[in-house]
């Protein structure tokens, strides 16, 4: 009798089979003549398994837990000659070897990109865009290169990926990996081709961040027939023009508003999230290849009073902060020189407003001061001079430069070349940007933990990318179908006992996460002495197991291991 752990493998292997994935792999991947055991298809259907489900990328842990629980992946797989020597780490290497070809990956990812969209349709044309970066603790060299690091870890090398993640349920397309200090506007069209290739030549509303807004970007992308969204940095729509367009609007009180839900059950409530107006204008350029283009544009200005007061807070803040540096700039301090001359003065004064932000919003004033000496001070150093000089600093707030700073506070401004687009869906789109970071954070952190980085060639390391990239697809399919499912569900509007400790709570959007962790501790009783029919066996079995297996889509032989009447021993 042999017992193995099958917990979450049979739902994640099930989808990753229903996908086609396998399939397409091997068509684009074929079977060298020395490769060994199952085809190249199964045994990544069983890595991505391996990935999500132990949050693992390292090669060297695998073998071993394949050995754990060697009869259920040839079940699941349909891999009667799989060994567990065929996940050593010198068999995956081979596969990441063959993933590191670039070209012929975004062939295979084209197609299967395809095959999943025809099993999972998107629900709308969104296509988000944005980078991120990997570091890792290595020499500087080939891709891994010094550059701006959002995570505030200045001096590691870097690579930088841009990733386009489908809105519809935050399924990544399509990933473009380069050198870590490589500008962001510069990847933004290289991964907009990978998608035209897999998803839709024409016809998607890409959305990103600023440095999405350069001119280039918006030109070629209206050339090709799609839609963008973005916000637009000073280089593109300068402070004046922003300051024009805020006074030929029309008033605050006959702005458009953009209305959204806030906090969940009981204490959900419409709150308004901005304000503002649009208005068009036409933009002129010309393309690569010198020939004139023309096309209309809409601007959004859009007003959040969150991030208006917000702004406002910190001004306040850097104001206050520099106050109080002025005001201790003459204090005698231990190990500290005394300022001793008017320049020394002004010049601190300057260093302490640039620091904190405050040039031109605090007016300074020094003034000179001289004390006679007292004839017992003659007597004791006649030869000192006649008069000591002090200085004095006062400030005060410019109120005019103030007014005139936070003119602009909590606007940003909108551009689009769907001139149909509604204020409310401009900001309604943008505020989604959030989705692609989220994804991000399942990368590197939550879900796949990409980080920190143990392979040591670049090739590798790009190819493993590519893989978390697919186990993160199959993550976001697994949650998408069981929310949709669950709203569409006659009889089953939330689901209960997916929250640890709480089996009461109710929810009805499980994460992908919540989902996985509910199939922990089945397990698999092999027992040869039993029946044919019966010498497969599941401990650990609930109501709620069959209940997502359903909502999933996922048949119920991935847990059964079997066709015939499942023999699904309940837990007590």
């Amino acid at each position: 009798m042999r017992i193995e752990r099958i917990d979450d493998l049979g739902i994640l292997i099930g989808t990753v089979r229903r996908s086609g994935l396998p399939e397409v792999l091997d068509s684009h991947y074929p079977q060298h003549h020395n490769w060994e055991g199952p085809s190249l298809g199964k045994i990544v259907c069983g890595w991505l398994g391996y990935l999500l489900s132990e949050a693992d990328h390292r090669l060297s842990h695998m073998e071993d837990w394949a050995s754990e629980r060697l009869g259920t992946l040839r079940l699941l797989l349909d891999a009667p000659d799989l060994e567990a020597r065929h996940f050593r780490d010198q068999h995956l290497e081979v596969i990441l070897d063959r993933f590191s070809d670039r070209d012929r990956w975004s062939e295979m990812l084209c197609c299967h990109v395809g095959h999943l969209l025809e099993v999972y349709p998107l629900d709308n044309d969104i296509i988000r865009l944005d980078a991120m970066i990997t570091q890792s603790y290595r020499d500087i060299g080939g891709l891994f290169q010094i550059g701006y690091s959002k995570q505030h870890a200045e001096g590691l090398p870097q690579i930088k990926e841009m990733m386009a993640l489908a809105d519809s349920f935050a399924l990544p397309l399509a990933v473009e990996i380069v050198s870590g200090d490589r500008a962001d506007d510069q990847l933004y069209l290289p991964v907009v081709e990978r998608v035209r290739k897999a998803v839709a030549p024409s016809g998607l509303l890409y959305a990103g961040d600023s440095k999405m807004g350069s001119l280039a970007t918006r030109r070629t992308l209206e050339q090709q027939g799609n839609g963008y969204l973005c916000p637009l940095g000073l280089s593109q729509f300068s402070e004046a023009l922003r300051e024009e367009a805020l006074a030929a609007g029309p008033a605050r009180a006959r702005m458009e508003e953009a209305w959204g839900e806030s906090g969940t059950g009981a204490k959900a409530r419409r709150e308004l999230k901005a304000c503002g107006f649009a208005f068009e204008r036409t933009l002129e350029g010309t393309d690569g290849q010198g020939r004139s283009c023309q096309w209309k544009e809409k601007i959004f200005m859009v007003c959040s009073a969150a991030h208006q007061q917000a702004q406002a807070r910190k001004l306040e803040e850097r104001l206050a902060r520099a106050e109080e540096e002025l005001g201790r700039l003459l204090e005698p301090r231990k190990g500290r020189r005394a300022i001793r001359t008017r320049e020394e003065l002004d010049a601190a004064a300057a260093r302490v407003l640039q620091r904190n932000g405050a040039e031109g919003l605090l007016e300074t004033d020094i003034e000179e001061h001289s004390e006679a000496r007292t004839d017992e001070e003659r007597q004791k150093n006649p030869r000192r001079r006649e008069a000591a000089r002090t200085f004095s600093l006062s400030f005060r707030r410019s109120q005019a430069a103030i007014e005139s700073r936070s003119r602009l506070d909590g606007w940003q401004a909108y551009a689009t070349n769907r001139l149909e687009m509604t204020f409310s869906e401009a900001v309604s789109i943008y505020r989604r940007q959030y989705r692609i970071e989220h994804a991000f954070d399942k990368l590197l952190n939550r879900t796949l933990h990409l980080l920190p980085v143990y392979l040591q060639l670049e090739k590798r390391i790009c190819a493993l990318i590519r893989l978390l990239m697919l186990a993160l697809q199959f993550s976001a399919i697994i949650e998408h179908q069981v929310r949709t499912a669950l709203k569409d569900h006659p009889g089953i509007s939330q689901l209960k006992g997916l929250y640890p400790g709480h089996k009461g709570r109710a929810t009805r959007k499980p994460t992908a996460s919540m989902i996985l962790s509910a199939f922990r501790n089945i397990s698999v009783v092999f027992n040869p002495a039993m029946p044919p029919n019966q010498q497969i066996q599941i401990h650990g079995w609930k109501d709620l197991h069959l209940t997502l297996l359903n909502l999933a889509s996922v048949d119920l032989f991935y847990y059964t291991l079997q066709p015939a009447t499942p023999n699904l021993i309940p837990e007590r």
